[in-house]
């Protein structure tokens, strides 16, 4: 899997060591080969929010190699300061009928700046790239309106809603190759 550059970031692909680094500790710092060399990347207590429930399962879906990538998720670098914004990518593998979901998550101190926007922009854009993906889904709860403008800003459409666990009922919004 290839890093995404946009203008402010660089997704880099979410690693077995990264995952495992994670775990082990609140914030740690990473050295990570970007598009223009090798930088220590910063990442801090917020990184990655919700997700961080996910990492066991991913590091053991990994068999536990440090070299080892996640699918289509990544790790958003702002290319200015090093520090991991966000993590975001597929939810599971992509489907039989092509269809792969996502999530994302911003950092709290980076809300605001269309990081979001950017990163979900240039992350759809790739998975709708690839040969096995023709629709890319996300699910937004009602009082989410920041992730919902991200989503409409990056081409995505409501198409209905479904009953979440965890989260009760969340809009059901679509994205694919135009």
């Amino acid at each position: 899997m290839e890093i995404l550059s946009t203008p402010r970031l660089h997704l880099v692909p979410l690693t077995g060591a990264i995952l495992r680094r994670r775990l082990e500790s609140d914030d740690f710092e990473a050295v990570l080969e970007l598009p223009d060399g090798a930088r220590t990347v910063t990442f801090g207590p917020q990184w990655p929010g919700d997700a961080l429930g996910s990492y066991a399962r991913l590091l053991e879906g990994l068999g536990g190699a440090s070299d080892g990538v996640v699918d289509l998720r990544y790790v958003a670098v702002e290319r200015e300061t090093g520090y991991a914004v966000a993590e975001l990518g597929a939810k599971r593998p992509v489907e039989d009928d092509g269809t792969v979901e996502i999530g994302y998550g911003v950092n709290a101190s980076e809300h605001g700046r269309g990081l979001g926007t950017e990163a979900v922009g240039a992350l759809s854009d790739a998975a709708l790239a690839r040969d096995d993906v023709t629709r890319v889904l996300a699910h937004t709860t009602p009082d989410n309106i920041a992730s919902q403008r991200v989503l409409e800003n990056t081409g995505f459409v409501r198409i209905g809603s479904t009953v979440e666990d965890g989260h009760g009922t969340v809009a059901v919004w679509q994205r694919t190759a135009s």
